[in-house]
């Protein structure tokens, strides 16, 4: 008999509108990688918020380990072994590499914490995970990427036995990347068991034992990695046949809208580039290249120390955001929660606030 480590049953959420998981059933076993595919609003993140306790089903059970639960929280969930590794940190920003690693079960020397002994400790886990990693940096001072490795060393630390991951390399470099499947390879010796979330299929094929599809809140199948091809899975994921994966646009492509030519500035250098009407341009590379930085640089964000840019035919000179918004140009930035929105503030404020010149009357905002 397979050795079952979690059986989620009939497992029920409902928002206003929505049924978010529609009684979905699944299991996983005892130390394999698992899978949960679906495109955005299949279920996959109300799901992990099932298991972590952080909101409650409105119906169903969930099995761990042998003993059965109408609902978890978080407390409890974390006492079973569970862990999670967000695609949104949990670090605290101002503390070291070591000190968030063991935060929440610091070593102490009587009722004072052991700085010494936890970076000790966070070293030996970085040498054993194949980690370059200064443990003595606050990790406010790290990129991106690095921050999502302390997440990930966080997990490993506690010796759990069933790890959640969700989009855990997507902030990750090609060679960070490789470094975090070695990571799982050695958790996978080590018979943890991981739930795998990611939009990147190519990890599903290559990390994953079985994978779990939802689609519309509601459970579609399991099967075995090795029983299915990247087409079959995208299939089962949308709920029809696909001809291809990336439809060709249905657009026109017009004159050029903006030219670029030897931007530079302290993060990069002589960029030229032109983008026209109607054409999504990207721009690749990997992590410190210098992509968002020009993205900041052309929105006005960060100063440009030469070159020019030519916006509609008129010469354009971002000198901060302002000038950009003014302009007509919109920028998504890489850190949402930092630099995008203003947490507490509502809903309506935060989608109006780029726009509050225009809806004030006499210095007062026009709620209506």
């Amino acid at each position: 008999m397979e050795d079952i480590i979690l059986k989620v049953q009939d497992i029920t959420k409902i928002y206003p509108g929505v049924r978010a998981l529609d009684g979905v059933s699944f299991e996983v076993r005892r130390g394999e990688v698992h899978a949960i595919c679906g495109e955005n609003g299949a279920g996959k993140s109300t799901l992990i918020k099932v298991l972590t306790g952080a909101i409650e089903p409105m119906s169903g059970t969930i099995e761990f380990k042998g003993k059965t639960y109408e609902k978890l929280n978080p407390k409890l969930s974390m006492e079973l072994g569970i862990s999670v590794i967000y695609q949104e940190f949990s670090l605290i920003p101002y503390l070291t590499v070591a000190e968030n690693i063991f935060y929440g079960r610091e070593i102490r020397k009587g009722v004072v914490r052991d700085i010494k002994a936890m970076e000790e400790k966070a070293r030996e886990l970085c040498q054993d995970m194949g980690v370059e990693l200064d443990v003595h940096k606050r990790v406010c001072d790290l990129g991106v990427a690095y921050q999502q490795i302390v997440e990930i060393l966080k997990a490993v630390s506690r010796n759990t036995e069933f790890i959640i991951m969700d989009e855990p390399t997507a902030p990750l470099t090609l060679k960070e990347t490789e470094v975090f499947f070695k990571i799982i390879d050695r958790l996978k010796k080590e018979n943890v068991t991981i739930i795998f979330i990611s939009h990147r299929l190519e990890e599903v094929f290559e990390l994953c034992d079985r994978v779990t599809v939802f689609c519309d809140g509601k459970y579609v199948l399991t099967k075995d990695v090795k029983d299915m091809d990247r087409k079959s899975l995208i299939a089962s994921m949308v709920g029809r046949e696909l001809s291809d994966d990336y439809p060709v646009p249905n657009r026109e492509i017009g004159e050029p809208v903006m030219e670029v030519r030897g931007l530079t500035n302290k993060n990069v250098k002589d960029v030229s580039f032109e983008i026209k009407q109607g054409e999504i341009l990207g721009f690749g590379g990997l992590v410190g290249a210098g992509r968002t930085e020009l993205a900041r640089a052309l929105y006005g964000a960060d100063p440009i120390q030469s070159g020019e840019i030519v916006f509609k035919d008129k010469k354009y000179v971002p000198k901060n955001p302002r000038t950009g918004l003014d302009a007509g140009i919109g920028l998504i930035p890489e850190d949402r929660k930092a630099q995008g929105v203003v947490l507490s503030r509502p809903i309506r404020e935060n989608i109006v606030y780029s726009i509050l010149k225009r809806i004030t009357k006499v210095s007062f905002i026009a709620r209506k």
